[in-house]
């Protein structure tokens, strides 16, 4: 297999594994309850409701009055407030459509940070490209990719802010 092939595969792969374990982690309500450690329960309690409190007029940093006007389940403290800007369009969708647009992003994040690991490294053209899709599936094969991914984490922001 050539490493073009190889990479395209890596990569396909580790998004299979990214969707199968964001739709089969997503709790919708079970029982009336929201899961604190399903997918996409950072992205909801860290960052899409805190940006729907400030919206709201509910400063998401007063922990008392924020959960008792939220629908959250974690006491995680919501992020810096330079991470709500860019995502703050996503809070006119519903949950589960920000949620995948959010997970989307984030695997065009880890894909932006291989590109410049490409360059960097001093790739251009096709091999840029592969380089890119090698360094996306493997991201998204780790345990720490895909948990960021999964939970609706961050990292793949931070990582392409660093890169």
């Amino acid at each position: 297999m050539s490493g073009r092939r190889a990479a395209v595969a890596a990569f396909l792969i580790g998004l299979l594994v990214i969707v199968g374990g964001v739709i089969g982690g997503y709790d919708r309500e079970a029982g009336g309850q929201r899961s604190s450690t399903g997918a996409l329960s950072d992205y909801r309690d860290a960052l899409y409701q805190p940006v729907r409190a400030l919206a709201r007029g509910v400063n998401p940093y007063d922990h008392e009055a924020y959960l008792a006007t939220m629908a959250v389940d974690q006491e995680l403290p919501p992020y810096f407030p330079l991470n709500y800007g860019p995502f703050a369009p996503l809070v006119v969708l519903p949950l589960p459509v920000a949620g995948a647009t959010f997970v989307a992003l984030s695997i065009g994040a880890v894909l932006a940070t291989g590109a410049v690991v490409a360059a960097a490294a001093g790739e251009r053209g096709p091999r840029a490209a592969t380089v890119a899709l090698a360094f996306g599936g493997v991201v998204l094969l780790s345990r720490p990719g895909f948990q960021a991914l999964q939970y609706g984490q961050s990292g793949p922001w931070v990582a392409l802010c660093l890169a």
